[in-house]
């Protein structure tokens, strides 16, 4: 199990991941001045902060890259990565299925409604993903696979789900949707990573699919019947994914539930959900 100050470490970079780098962002931005008006200059400066955070935490644990997931991945494990997002398709279509206006809301606030803009987000998404696997996969997941699976996946996935999580103006349902959805496919995420242990792989998979999305919630709005040609192209090879590696997928699942303490079970409890303790607390 984890030490104090491991589980310290762990609350207080998530602390940072959600909230307190956005704290820090307007001095950190002074800092930057040099970047002028870079597009994703915000997101430039918030990843360089988490590679930092990384940094220093693998110099004190004196572990080698490779620990983290940073090394050499074979084409087995790149065409595994490719039929991981395939996988994630059909999470993907249900959603759309219950939320239909999921789309043209979320093409409205991220600037999916031109192709221009599906270029900008797909240029900018790395500094989002870079940052995301870095903190969750190579820091979160690595250090709570001590407490077995199952603690880890639902505690990895709850925290990253609550991370996306927040309170619009109106459209409650979208954001609970997508919620929900991030909380669902995070399984992938890490069911993946435990199969390769790559974090290299990790991240072109993140990259990948936030892409192939963004251009499917471009067709949803621009052009219906080329979106309805992805969604085919999409679940048929999903079908073929299934069929290949369903059984590698759940394999990680049938890992016996370690029985823990219930000091264990109240960090876990608290790491999975601090995001909204600290709204209701702030």
């Amino acid at each position: 199990m984890l030490a104090l100050w491991e589980k310290i470490v762990l609350i207080l970079v998530y602390f940072l991941f959600i909230i307190g780098a956005g704290l820090l962002l307007p001095g950190l931005m002074k800092l930057f001045m040099f970047l002028g008006s870079f597009p994703g200059k915000a997101a430039f400066i918030v990843m360089l902060l988490f590679i930092v955070i990384f940094l220093l935490i693998k110099i004190f644990e004196r572990k080698p890259f490779s620990h983290y997931g940073f090394k050499r991945f074979t084409g087995k494990q790149f065409l595994l990565m490719l039929l991981f997002i395939l996988l994630l398709m059909p999470l993907a279509f249900l959603g759309r299925v219950i939320d239909p206006g999921y789309d043209l809301w979320y093409a409205e606030n991220v600037g999916l409604l031109t192709l221009s803009g599906v270029l900008f987000f797909s240029l900018t998404m790395p500094l989002y993903v870079i940052k995301e696997e870095m903190i969750i996969r190579a820091l979160f997941q690595n250090r709570l696979r001590t407490y077995g699976f199952l603690w880890m996946a639902f505690a990895v996935s709850l925290n990253f789900a609550f991370a996306h999580f927040f309170i619009p103006g109106e459209g409650l349902k979208h954001v609970i949707v997508w919620a929900t959805s991030v909380f669902i496919g995070s399984f992938f995420l890490i069911v993946f990573f435990e199969l390769t242990k790559n974090l290299w792989l990790s991240m072109l998979l993140h990259l990948l699919f936030n892409i192939i999305i963004s251009l499917q919630i471009y067709l949803h709005v621009i052009q219906p019947v080329y979106e309805m040609i992805f969604w085919i192209v999409m679940l048929a090879g999903a079908l073929i994914a299934i069929k290949l590696k369903w059984k590698e997928f759940i394999h990680p699942f049938k890992e016996k539930m370690h029985p823990l303490g219930i000091s264990e079970i109240v960090f876990l409890i608290i790491f999975a959900i601090i995001f909204p303790l600290i709204l209701i607390f702030a």
